[in-house]
């Protein structure tokens, strides 16, 4: 054995072990191989590098771009569509079909860019019609190499034997010479592929099992029971509006992941996109839901103006109340101390540093120079006098409420009429005040008495409600309800495989032990704001959590099943929380 051919065998030897235990990336291996046979002299330099002249080394690397650049740009998903368009969901049509464009693409092209050009195509298909990669995979390499058979460009082959008769001083063949025998072998590979071959083909991969891998996040977190969808008729109030403004995420606890408008569906939608006439709503959210927000259409809306005074009416008062600097409640939040419960009052706006805070304000952190404006009676009022985590309430009067225009911009008066489906139910089991982010201030009876609802206190027919903090979509909402605005499309349920594409797609994360987010909630968070993804569901000890997930506190072994792109998804990757 000559020191060459051992030399050959001892890089084969390393480049195996290399290959087998993924020390080193692909790509740093093969120009380390190069390098090395150059180096110990078993090839010249320029044999060495005589390999990046090949024809065929530069067509493979057009090709790979090319693949790559219809899949970012979505042209790939284009085609994918007008061919599901065309053939639907049948599996012979989807066969012949492939079959048939990768053929014409061929008969004029490369056949390893028609397959990389198609490659992205056919394996969106499988993945929306729910098969076996390989049941489409096979027929598009079929296609790919009768295709080339029709043309004298089609396939390198009948350019070399072209070339062949030139150079020997015979006639070459012309660009259609081949086409009439080239037709009938694809027309006969293609029908038998199609009515035949088809059905003894594997029907289980590697890609398959790892949709399955994916589909068993669908089962695991039972996607297919909280996924509706809801079309937007024409002359709603949405239309116009951006999902940020519609609030069917924030203050609905909908989440919009993915909106269908003509022939293309836009999954993982920002919150500025703006809502059309006819857009289809993928939602992710409660059933129980819809049917609340049918029943807050149900009140009607007094048309009289309503000012600051309606406050003071009823024996109710407005104070203001300072923290003071050893109070317990300092850097805690209003939904935290419950302090509508627990001291019977409503908090209206929140004082700190020279600005009125009226928005989210049960999220807020309590800071030491922070004021309260409150609402409630004049009882509940004096009790805080002996409460060592305020000072003495200020009542204010009716000068000084002049100096807060936002009572009266953010007061309205609503009737719940016979009938309603919200007559007899609490305050909590209507969801009106926590859905909606608003307050109910007040609720005055048919006798003319009021009182500030607890959870224990019912609806009744007649009564009107003082509502604080009523908002422009808000409103719309109380007054018309769900079926004002939308339509639920129950005709149809969403299929949770069309949720995900080459853009878009799901990933379950994990707190990482030096995370710092545990204890905190989504929404202290800003979660979907910071990360630009959607929490589907919270896994926790064995049981998957879809419901207000907004308000639940992150804890170690968590895991989040998430939704958004492929590109927000990989920036998450290099967070060190996840």
């Amino acid at each position: 054995m000559s020191l060459e051919i051992l030399t050959v065998l001892v890089i084969l030897m390393a480049v195996i072990v290399l290959l087998i235990t993924e020390w080193a990336p692909l790509g740093a291996l093969s120009m380390l191989v190069m390098g090395t046979l150059a180096v110990t002299g078993l090839i010249s330099p320029k044999e060495a590098l005589a390999g990046f002249s090949n024809p065929a080394v530069v067509t493979i690397w057009a090709v790979f771009i090319l693949s790559g650049g219809l899949t970012r740009t979505g042209i790939a998903n284009i085609i994918g569509r007008q061919i599901l368009r065309v053939a639907g969901k049948g599996e012979s049509m989807l066969v012949f079909v492939i079959m048939i464009i990768a053929g014409c693409m061929s008969a004029f092209m490369n056949n390893v860019a028609v397959a990389a050009l198609m490659l992205p195509v056919v394996m969106d298909i499988a993945r929306k019609t729910n098969r076996s990669p390989s049941i489409l995979l096979m027929p598009l390499a079929y296609g790919s190499l009768l295709g080339g058979l029709t043309t004298m460009i089609g396939t390198p082959p009948n350019i070399l034997v072209s070339e062949a008769l030139f150079e020997n001083g015979l006639e070459p063949f012309a660009l259609f010479d081949f086409t009439p025998i080239g037709l009938c072998v694809m027309s006969g590979g293609i029908f038998f592929v199609t009515f035949i071959g088809r059905f003894i083909l594997p029907k289980q991969s590697i890609s398959a099992e790892a949709f399955s891998h994916r589909r068993d996040f669908h089962s695991q977190y039972q996607l297919q029971e909280h996924l509706f969808q809801i079309r937007v008729p024409w002359a709603s109030p949405l239309v116009g509006k951006t999902l940020a403004e519609s609030r069917l995420g924030a203050a609905l606890g909908l989440n919009v992941i993915g909106i269908s408008r003509g022939d293309r569906t836009l999954l993982s939608p920002i919150h500025s996109e703006v809502i059309q006439n006819g857009d289809l709503l993928f939602v992710e959210g409660n059933s129980r839901q819809i049917q609340e927000m049918n029943q807050w259409g149900q009140m009607a809306t007094e048309t009289e103006t309503i000012g600051h005074d309606v406050l003071t009416k009823y024996g109710m008062k407005v104070a203001r109340i300072s923290l003071r600097p050893e109070s317990t409640y300092l850097n805690r939040t209003i939904s935290d101390i419950d302090f509508r419960n627990r001291f019977g009052l409503h908090v209206l706006t929140i004082e700190h540093d020279h600005q009125t805070l009226d928005v989210d304000i049960k999220g807020q952190p309590l800071n030491p120079d922070d004021t309260l404006v409150v609402y409630g009676p004049l009882e509940r009022l004096d009790e805080l006098n002996d409460d060592s985590n305020f000072h003495e309430p200020k009542i204010l009067t009716h000068a000084d409420r002049e100096n807060y225009p936002e009572l009266s911009h953010k007061l309205c008066r609503m009737l719940i009429p016979e009938g309603s489906k919200l007559v007899g139910m609490t305050l909590d089991e209507s969801r009106l005040g926590d859905a909606a982010d608003i307050q109910i201030l007040c609720i005055i009876r048919r006798d003319g008495t009021a009182e500030i609802p607890i959870a224990t206190v019912r609806f009744a027919a007649g009564d009107k409600l003082i509502v604080w903090g009523t908002g422009d979509m808000v409103s719309i909402f109380l007054m018309q309800g769900l079926e004002g605005i939308l339509v639920h499309d129950a005709s149809q349920p969403p299929d949770p495989s069309v949720l995900e594409d080459d853009q878009v797609g799901m990933v379950e994360v994990m707190l990482s032990p030096h995370s710092n987010l545990s204890g905190l909630s989504l929404k202290k968070l800003n979660f979907r704001e910071k990360y630009g993804l959607t929490v589907l569901a919270i896994w926790r000890s064995g049981t998957a959590y879809k419901e207000s997930l907004r308000d639940m506190a992150l804890e170690f072994g968590d895991a989040l099943l998430l939704h958004g792109t492929r590109a927000k998804i990989n920036l998450l990757g290099r967070e060190p929380d996840f």
